[in-house]
This record gives C-alpha cells, sequence and structure tokens, in this order.
C-alpha cells in the first residue's frame, strides 16, 4: 500500500529541468566489436567521427544489432529446445 501511494506521488511531481549544455558525444574505443588495429568498421568512411548526430546514430545502431544479435541466439535456443520437447507427439 505505501509504495503504491509513493509512487503515485512520484507520478505527479514535474519533470527534471532540461540544461541546454552540449553533450560532446564519442565512439567508445574500448566497445565490443572495435578492434585495436583497424578501431571501428568503417572500410570508405562514410561516418564522420566529429558529428554529434552522426556518432548518435553509430551508438543507436550499435545497440539495435547487439539487440538484434541476443533475439537470434534466443530464437536458435527455441528451435534447438522444441527438437528436444514435443508436447503434441
Amino acid at each position: 500500500m505505501f509504495f503504491s501511494l509513493a509512487t503515485a506521488a512520484l507520478g505527479f511531481q514535474g519533470a527534471a529541468p532540461m540544461h541546454s549544455s552540449a553533450v560532446k558525444m564519442t565512439i567508445d574505443k574500448q566497445a565490443a566489436g572495435i578492434t585495436a588495429p583497424f578501431g571501428y568498421f568503417d572500410p570508405l568512411s562514410l561516418m564522420d567521427t566529429t558529428d554529434p548526430d552522426q556518432v548518435a546514430d553509430f551508438n543507436r545502431y550499435q545497440e539495435c544489432e547487439i539487440k538484434h544479435g541476443r533475439l537470434a541466439m534466443l530464437a536458435a535456443a527455441g528451435f534447438l529446445v522444441g527438437e528436444q520437447v514435443h508436447p503434441l507427439f
């Protein structure tokens, strides 16, 4: 009961004030998939690493790729489990 009242009270508070300071975004050099001699894979140099919009897109694409890879691994495990557990026959 207390928890529901506390969360309801927090829902009526205003949003945190937005700060208008510019954030410098960079590509994380220690991220998964970035190798030491080559860095991130961009053979045609299509991405400008100083543009914050392109860096944000790169980070979003990297996050989506990891999410879809995890989903594909879960689907492959589902095929293996489905072969061993037959609920109908």
